[in-house]
């Protein structure tokens, strides 16, 4: 029964972004404005100072670019497809009525759309 409500939920609030035609991947923008904010302005101490980025960023940076240069869009569409699978996996676990069964489909979801992403930017 618990599934039924977090679907009417989702589907509630995906209606009205749809009806009040909001792009959710802006409206996450909105929300992360604030820690947006302060990780620009780290990063441009960082320059500053001549520190390099760590290299889980230098790995995003590099992606971004092959992304912007062969023409294939923005990194935020494949963040937002994994988001999707992930939630797409928790409504299927929690249909099953099993919370490991969600949190591993989640996990394994979102781990697909990266594969899929890295092999795209490998071809």
């Amino acid at each position: 029964m618990m599934q039924f409500k977090v679907l009417a939920a989702i589907l509630m609030i995906l209606g009205l972004f749809i009806l009040f035609r909001v792009d959710a991947v802006q409206f996450i923008g909105l929300l992360l404005k604030p820690w947006n904010k302060k990780r620009k302005t780290k990063e441009r101490i960082d320059r500053i100072v001549g520190k390099t980025p760590s290299r889980l960023r230098q790995m995003f940076n590099n992606s971004q670019d092959m992304l912007e240069s062969a023409d294939m869009g923005d990194l935020r569409k494949y963040q937002l497809g994994a988001v999707l699978l992930a939630v797409a996996g928790v409504l299927i676990g929690t249909a099953m009525n099993n919370i490991l069964a969600a949190i591993v489909l989640a996990l394994g979801m979102v781990m697909y759309m990266m594969w899929c992403y890295g092999t795209a930017i490998m071809s």
